[in-house]
């Protein structure tokens, strides 16, 4: 029995040793070129891999950067979209403003003409009634032909006076109006140079999105065309003339005007009374009724 276990163990034995040889017989046969190339294939597919997953995260960088463009593409044209159409609403407020103001100050002009006109027809009724009382005391036909000779030169004064008033006064209109409207086409013409400048440069950002322009890029180049187009617009309307002053201007030389008229009207008609006076042998006349 003895002797059984220790051939089977002897056989076991010996079944090992001969599986360790033939397996280290088999290990030696791979050269060390084969275990070379295997090191260099193993090596191969780990950079294909790592490739590979840099493929993956590049292509998925440029597709959240394309849906980046596209959305600030969207947002950035839609946006200045909205600033034009303000814009225009602005531009059609203005001139809608500026024609109410041009027919309020015609509104005020008529007023004042009417309340002119009236005051005139008052003063003549004056007049009339003051010619009136004197014909009563023209008792002799030398104070008859003085008083007619005075009220010639009264009326050709009165007419004198109301032309040169007139006159004045419509030369002073003429000039606000054209100041008016030189400032008011300047305006417009400024406005109008910058809502074009505008409009090309949002034209030109949608283009450049269109052409797949970098966000940054598009964003650079409106906001510069943009600084652009305002600074032209300061200048334009720096360059127009205030028109407070230059109705300032034209008030003082209305004024004038005026004055000299009147000084003229006084002139004659003190010389006219103190004529009449002479020949009615009376203290004295009262004064012609004033006027405009």
């Amino acid at each position: 029995m003895m002797k059984m276990h220790t051939k089977k163990f002897v056989s076991a034995v010996a079944l090992v040793i001969g599986a360790s040889m033939t397996f280290g017989s088999v290990a030696s046969a791979i050269t060390p070129e084969e275990r070379q190339a295997k090191m260099e294939e193993r090596k191969a597919e780990m950079q294909a891999k790592a490739e590979e997953r840099k493929t993956v995260m590049k292509a998925k960088v440029e597709e959240r950067k394309s849906d980046r463009e596209a959305k600030f593409c969207e947002n950035f044209v839609g946006n200045a979209e909205k600033m034009q159409s303000r814009m225009t609403e602005r531009y059609q407020n203005f001139s809608e403003k500026k024609s109410d103001h041009y027919d309020k100050l015609s509104t005020r002009r008529a007023e004042r003409d009417a309340k002119w006109d009236e005051n005139r027809a008052k003063q003549d009724a004056k007049r009339a009634e003051w010619y009136a009382n004197l014909e009563v005391k023209a008792d002799t036909d030398a104070k008859k032909a003085a008083l007619a000779e005075f009220k010639a030169t009264m009326e050709k004064a009165v007419k004198d006076r109301r032309a040169a008033v007139d006159a004045a006064l419509a030369t002073f209109r003429s000039g606000v109006d054209s100041a008016l409207k030189t400032r008011k086409s300047g305006v417009e013409s400024a406005a109008q140079t910058f809502k074009s400048a505008y409009e090309a440069a949002l034209s030109e950002a949608k283009a450049s999105c269109a052409s797949g322009t970098e966000a940054a890029t598009v964003r650079s180049s409106f906001h510069e065309d943009m600084k652009a187009a305002r600074d032209a617009l300061q200048t334009s309307r720096q360059s127009l003339t205030k028109t407070g002053e230059e109705v300032k201007a034209l008030a003082a030389a209305k004024n004038t005007s005026i004055r000299t008229a009147m000084e003229s009207f006084q002139a004659t008609s003190k010389a006219a009374r103190e004529k009449l006076k002479a020949a009615f042998e009376e203290p004295a006349v009262e004064a012609a009724p004033a006027g405009e």
